[in-house]
């Protein structure tokens, strides 16, 4: 059953009420590694603002970037009442530091219930429904999608509301109608060609204009918000000749690499698997080649594992010094990892992976190249060992990704406590 709002009633002025919220994180990310968003809305006008956010920790810095440019009106209003959920986000020190500072009531809603902030929630949803539209329509690539969220905020202000019965957020906050905007709005995703301008168009016989495609609209009506095909980046033109829905064909290249990477892993876990079951029968069997084999390792002689798409493990009894050397291969690059035979149950760790990815993706997970035996257990013998690099790219990138989760907030170690150790 729903409820009528107690506030449904109330008449508010200009950031009276400014209602916020943060979207979950979005994959992937947008050509420049932004993957949050954070909204603002005003009760009065449902004006709505929009900030891309790369972590969370800087919704800080964007509510700072709202208030000073709201609150920079020729009639001094202010913010007064900050309506948000009960993320971590906002409830923190440095928020309510900024509330007590500026007089701002802070109104949060109980944990897990949207209901009463559905001022800002509701729009959320409609933005995110407009970003999958203007996507899917124009057959932009998906790390596009910052672009087509700040286009549909740029619409969303711009259409007639009905709270504000049938005017529109610009024309309550602006005064006047957005005739020049609207007159100039194109299909979004269109094919458009720009003028070359600069060092590049003195050439005689050079092309005078660029391929593109419309991905916004600025708050100059004359200038689009152009990507650039070739260049891959965006720019800004006045000078410009949009073929309206006629959308260029992206190649779905990302896309598919991010498939066959996740693909890739899931094949190589079944295989590990297989493997490792195929391994345990051949050990139960009590075959007289294992015990040969632990008669050889106390020897100290080392061997080698030949690892390859396709191929399974093998061992050679010729002694090769230890180290890493890549190998031909008919398809694919394949490795050969060697190591001293220390027992023979150290080669029953060992099981078969595909690195032919590794050696051309150095963003291919390390722990699929080092599902093999006997990895170093602290940092020290990790920074020591023949995969000195390997090892700090890979604490490199798993550093970054828990930076990005805000997996931690750093404190000052309180007295008499003692921090728990680590690797």
């Amino acid at each position: 059953m729903n409820r009528v709002s107690r506030n449904s009633s109330k008449e508010y002025q200009y950031l009276k009420k400014i209602a916020s919220d943060v979207c979950r994180a979005i994959k992937p990310k947008t050509y420049d590694r932004y993957r949050y968003f954070v909204t603002f809305l005003d009760r009065a006008l449902r004006y709505l603002e929009v900030k891309l956010l790369r972590r969370k920790k800087e919704v800080y810095e964007a509510f700072l970037e709202f208030k000073s440019r709201a609150e920079n009106n020729p009639k001094g209003y202010r913010i007064r009442i900050f309506a948000t959920d009960n993320g971590g986000e906002y409830v923190n020190k440095r928020f309510q530091s900024l509330f007590k500072k500026e007089g701002i009531t802070h109104q949060t809603t109980p944990a897990h219930t949207k209901e009463p902030n559905g001022l800002i929630e509701r729009p959320n949803r409609t933005l995110m429904t407009k970003v999958r539209s203007l996507l899917f329509q124009a057959k932009l690539p998906n790390y596009l999608w910052g672009e087509a969220l700040l286009a549909a905020v740029f619409l969303y202000n711009r259409t007639p509301h009905s709270a504000l019965k049938g005017k529109t957020p610009y024309e309550m906050k602006n005064g006047s109608k957005p005739e020049s905007d609207i007159s100039t709005l194109r299909v979004f995703g269109s094919t458009t060609f720009y003028k070359v301008k600069g060092l590049d168009s003195h050439s005689k016989l050079k092309a005078r204009a660029r391929k593109a495609v419309l991905i916004g609209y600025t708050e100059n009506a004359e200038v689009y918000k152009l990507w650039d095909i070739e260049l891959r980046k965006v720019v800004y033109s006045r000078d410009v000749e949009i073929l309206e829905g006629v959308f260029h064909s992206f190649s779905n290249s990302s896309t598919e690499i991010e498939i066959l990477e996740s693909k890739e892993t899931e094949s190589l876990r079944e295989s590990s698997e297989a493997e490792s079951k195929s391994e345990s029968d051949f050990e139960e069997s009590g075959s007289e080649e294992s015990d040969s084999e632990e008669s050889e390792a106390s020897q100290g002689q080392t061997s080698q594992v030949k690892v390859s798409q396709g191929q399974t493990s093998q061992r050679r009894k010729d002694p090769i010094k230890k180290g890493i050397s890549t190998a031909p291969s008919s398809s694919r690059p394949s490795i050969i990892i060697e190591i001293p035979k220390k027992s023979a149950d150290y080669y029953r760790e060992f099981k078969e992976v595909n690195v032919a990815l590794l050696l051309s993706d150095e963003n291919y997970p390390l722990e699929v190249f080092l599902t093999l035996g006997d990895n170093p257990k602290t940092f020290k013998q990790a920074v020591q060992g023949p995969l000195k690099k390997e090892w700090l790219k890979a604490m490199g990138r798993e550093f970054t990704e828990l930076e990005d989760q805000e997996c931690w907030e750093i404190v000052d170690l309180p007295k008499g406590k003692v921090p728990f150790g680590g690797r």
